[in-house]
């Protein structure tokens, strides 16, 4: 698993005790990990697995509604299908849409 430097605040997150921490930043942690999960299927470098990328981002955001890079990457990965020919444009360009919106 490759980390980018923005994660390392994150990570020291993830190793204080959770008593520590409150509920609601237990919640975006867990939703950032999920998030991190999706990114990194979709940056599979032998293809991207688009079914569990999508899975990951609907976790995150259930994890934390206001996460907003949890409906960027959800976006994201309804942007690929066409290109994999999974399924066609005309289906997939609403659902990215859908999640770009504000």
């Amino acid at each position: 698993m490759r980390f980018r430097i923005s994660t390392v605040p994150f990570v020291l997150i993830l190793l204080l005790p959770s008593t520590l921490l409150p509920a609601q930043t237990n919640n975006f942690v867990e939703a950032w990990f999920l998030y991190e999960q999706g990114k990194a299927k979709l940056d599979d470098p032998d293809g991207p697995e688009l079914g569990e990328a999508l899975l990951s981002f609907q976790e995150a955001i259930e994890k934390d509604p206001d996460y907003a890079l949890a409906y960027a990457g959800l976006a994201d990965a309804y942007s690929f299908f066409p290109y994999f020919g999974e399924l066609p444009p005309r289906e997939t360009g609403p659902k990215a849409k859908k999640y770009l919106k504000p």
